[in-house]
């Protein structure tokens, strides 16, 4: 059964790193939802999370490769239901009518809204939440009021205990 879930790394900071992890992905068929990478820390190594979907062993003997290379130096895999994490979200909105009715939606589905503006052109709605819950606030939106999305993918959190 097929279920999502995170990819923690911590890795050196260098070119090519994250062609060599993407392309692992690739060599194993599995797609990647989003990729977020923190700033580089006094120590070299940035963190990176990647969302992705798939059969829990194919994603677990992912992890293990993962960690085999070179410039990785920690892998470790978490479902994403039940995460703690949060994802920034943007959408773009027909009118101020519309404006006005995701933005409410949204307040009433408990995501934070770090900044919102309605101009005369168009309107734009920062939401931030849990990334399941901002999918199911998302499949609720009436498609014909968003103009456009743009996910950030997970933000990062401290890098998780193993």
């Amino acid at each position: 059964m097929k279920q999502e879930f995170l990819v923690y790394l911590r890795a050196n900071h260098r070119p090519g790193v994250l062609a060599r992890i993407t392309g692992m992905f690739y060599r194993r068929a599995i797609n990647i939802g989003s990729v977020s990478v923190g700033e580089q820390s006094r120590d070299g190594l940035v963190t990176m999370v990647v969302r992705t979907r798939g059969n829990e062993e194919e994603i677990r003997r992912l992890v293990l490769s993962l960690a085999n290379l070179v410039d990785v130096r920690e892998a470790s895999l978490r479902p994403l239901e039940g995460h703690g994490g949060r994802e920034f979200c943007r959408l773009g909105l027909r009118s101020r009518a519309d404006f006005a009715a995701v933005r409410a939606s949204a307040l009433a589905a408990g995501l934070d809204l770090p900044r919102s503006e309605s101009s005369g052109s168009g309107c734009q709605l920062e939401v931030v939440g849990s990334p399941l819950r901002l999918d199911e606030w998302l499949g609720q939106v009436p498609g014909a009021c968003v103009q456009w999305t743009n996910r950030s993918g997970v933000l990062l959190d401290p890098y998780p205990e193993a």
